[in-house]
């Protein structure tokens, strides 16, 4: 602005002030994102798991299923799932590759799964099953905090509710009262 007004010291001035409300602005903001993402991985990881778990009943392949699915679909869990499918193609082992997602992982819920992903890609689980029960557990955990939070709000309201009506009760009952007293 200082620039376009022609003023250097405007803009120098506005230039020390503004870096430094701007940075204090960022982390803030990253925070929002990942907040974001990490509630979208939490309502898109129990479809994934669970679709994965019926492709894989149908397919022998894991490798194979993955790609399908990241094929088709959209999304955080889609682009970890792509991102380690990118580092198998590249040469990284498939079980190393799913642990680095694991690593990098926004929570628990998603780390788990890949952990597992990572461990079916070697053998020795049934990762369909594994991932119904996955799948079963998170949209449980999902549905508790659903309601934790349906009630907390509810206690919330509750509050400027009672903080209106009763001034407004009282002027209705006291009101008639008055009147019979005065009358």
């Amino acid at each position: 602005m200082g620039v376009f007004l022609g003023s250097t010291f405007l803009a120098v001035v506005l230039l020390l002030v503004g870096v430094p409300l701007g940075s204090r602005r960022m982390p803030a903001h990253l925070r929002a994102l990942k907040r974001r993402r990490a509630e979208r991985v939490r309502s898109d990881l129990p479809t994934i798991a669970v679709m994965l778990a019926t492709k894989l009943a149908n397919t022998k392949s894991l490798l194979v299923v993955l790609r399908e699915i990241t094929e088709m679909g959209t999304g955080p869990v889609v682009d970890d799932l792509k991102r380690a499918l990118q580092l198998i193609d590249n040469g990284y082992g498939a079980r190393a590759a799913f642990e680095l997602a694991s690593v990098e992982a926004v929570s628990p819920a998603p780390a788990r799964t890949y952990r597992l992903i990572g461990q079916a890609t070697t053998g020795g689980i049934d990762l369909a099953a594994t991932l119904i029960d996955l799948a079963g557990e998170l949209r449980t955990q999902r549905r508790e905090e659903v309601e934790r939070t349906a009630a907390k709000r509810q206690l919330a309201m509750t509050g400027p509710i009672v903080a209106f009506s009763v001034p407004v009760i009282a002027l209705f009952l006291i009101a008639p009262t008055t009147a019979l007293l005065n009358g």
